[in-house]
């Protein structure tokens, strides 16, 4: 995931026992050792976190080098579960399970620990219901919360139960007990097969096949229980969720579509889902591509898909030339996480962001061949001044200024557009489409559009990579070029704000007025080709209106 403090867009591993992080221009930026890990995890801060039966480290995105990692030590071990259930916050926590033992006292129990990825030191520790037993799964889910689900064996009654906590990246948890008992006619410890998934922001599904087999929802601190699909037996595993909130999964080895009441929508034999797209159908393993009614619709060739929309293909590394997979605008559209493994990823308008950026196959608004035409215009050059432009307000560390508007681009592909002329997305929070540490200024019950209010556009994270919500109608507007460049160059190339924009003498002396309202004069000065600024009541002598070639 882009990040101001990385620079992969695709980690490649190598059979050597090294990883690269690699440039979406194909540069490899660093490489590093990983073969003692047993596990990696990319983070939401461009870096990558490892993981093995004693310690747990992250490698720096920016250099590669090792932060200081965390060692289980004396009375506690990861070794138990081999290091295997991590997983990430996009605020950078590490949670993972760790086992502890009390020598004096015989007893052994799990607990669910946070770690702080820069120092390695321990945050938190949170007790589970695990003993005599086993932790089988930890996940984060779209509303924030870790949650870890573990069973425990009542020898004496013969009986196992499923217990779920959730903890937040501070330590603050909520335990929901014992949510399912089965009796076992074995003395043994048996996996109950649990599937869990978030659901969107609301809590987690999760599903078992122990017993005679059942599903939960969470949402907040409550949990309701729901007959799975496919009736008793269990053997759903909730893989996928599409846009629509219901789920696609596994059932042995079918495909099977459900919704959060348990009901079945389809089935298709032989099949596993790989990634929900917009259309609310769904690719399988096989690369078919199924309709919303699981009706076979095509063929595609499957590759991997960075944050960037850039295409990759396996052994060796590289990238393709294809269109990226419009994804469903859920929190986990693609199997096993978009960004990190167990984590929710931020939902993404798909079908926006190839309308202004484009794809291989199709021009968007702010396509190649719009920056090569913006890069001799005059509003470029006013822009780009050495001495009194953008150059001379620069706040981006990641990107220089480029007059030939390649830099640009590479931060284009980063940010996310969404229109919120789609109630979907007009009523989404905010805060889930933002990345840490945004989303703690804003109230959680803010909707996009209500946080853009009467603007045209927004850009969330100045310098980007970040959210660009549009307003309704954007696209019908004469020149929607002019609020993009505005947004993309300005704000989340440049880093530079509108009030430094409203407040420049130069920018004055070249026609821009400020009429003391709004950023709109910036997009309505921009859309002149940067010569005069419509209610000027006193323009500049000499100054005449153009109309950009842009």
């Amino acid at each position: 995931m882009p990040s101001t403090s990385g620079v992969a867009d695709v980690f490649a591993f190598q059979a050597d026992g090294t990883v690269q992080a690699i440039t979406s221009d194909g540069t490899v930026a660093w490489t590093a050792d990983v073969s003692q890990a047993g596990h990696t995890l990319p983070d939401f801060q461009g870096g990558l976190v490892l993981a093995n039966d004693s310690s747990i480290w992250k490698l720096d995105g920016i250099t590669g080098q090792p932060n200081p990692a965390y060692t289980a030590s004396g009375t506690t071990s990861l070794g138990a579960y081999g290091g295997s259930l991590v997983a990430v916050h996009p605020d950078g926590t590490i949670f993972a399970v760790q086992q502890n033992s009390d020598p004096a006292t015989y007893s052994e129990w799990d607990s669910v620990i946070g770690i702080d990825p820069t120092t390695g030191a321990q945050k938190f520790s949170v007790d589970l219901h695990s003993w005599p037993g086993f932790v089988w799964d930890i996940m984060i889910a779209g509303d924030g919360y870790a949650y870890v689900v573990s069973s425990s064996r009542d020898f004496s009654a013969n009986t196992s139960q499923l217990y779920l906590l959730r903890v937040n990246s501070s330590g603050a948890y909520d335990d929901f007990g014992a949510i399912y008992e089965w009796v076992s006619a074995s003395g043994d410890i048996l996996d109950p097969n649990v599937g869990m998934i978030t659901n969107a922001d609301q809590g987690i599904l999760l599903t078992w096949s122990a017993g005679w087999g059942g599903m939960a929802l969470t949402a907040g601190t409550g949990v309701s229980l729901v007959n799975p699909p496919a009736g008793p037996g269990g053997g759903v595993v909730p893989i996928l969720q599409a846009q629509d909130g219901s789920f696609v999964g596994s059932y042995y080895n079918d495909m099977i579509a459900f919704d959060a009441s348990g009901t079945a929508r389809w089935i298709v034999p032989n099949e596993t889902p790989q990634i929900a797209t917009a259309d609310g159908g769904v690719i399988g393993q096989s690369g078919i591509t199924y309709d919303q009614y699981g009706n076979a619709t095509g063929m595609i060739s499957l590759g991997t898909q960075s944050w960037t929309g850039n295409m990759y293909s396996d052994g060796p590394v590289d990238q393709i030339f294809a269109d990226p997979y419009l994804l469903a605008g859920s929190f986990l559209a693609l199997a096993g996480g978009e960004y990190s493994p167990g984590v929710a990823g931020y939902p993404v308008d798909s079908d926006t962001d190839r309308l202004v950026k484009g794809v291989p196959s199709k021009a968007g608004i702010l396509s190649k061949n719009e920056w090569a035409k913006f890069k001799t215009s005059n509003c470029a050059a006013v822009l780009g001044n050495k001495d009194n432009g953008l150059p001379s307000m620069w706040h981006n560390t990641r990107y220089p200024w480029d007059p030939n508007m390649n830099e640009v681009q590479r931060a284009q592909s980063e940010l996310r557009f969404y229109d919120t002329g789609n109630s979907y997305w007009a009523n989404m929070p905010l805060i889930d489409v933002l990345p840490e540490p945004y989303r703690q200024r804003y109230n959680p019950k803010l909707t996009i559009l209500n946080y853009l209010g009467v603007s045209a556009a927004a850009t969330l994270v100045i310098p980007g990579p970040g959210p660009i919500p549009l307003a309704p109608g954007f696209f019908n507007q004469k020149n929607p070029q002019a609020d993009l460049i505005h947004e993309v160059l300005i704000h989340a190339y440049a880093g530079v704000s509108d009030s430094q924009v409203e407040s420049d003498n130069y920018f004055k002396s070249q026609g821009y007025w400020f009429d003391g309202k709004g950023s709109a004069t910036i997009s309505l000065w921009m859309s002149t080709d940067c010569t005069c600024t419509a209610g000027n009541p006193k323009p500049p002598a000499n100054i005449q209106c153009k109309t950009p070639n842009w």
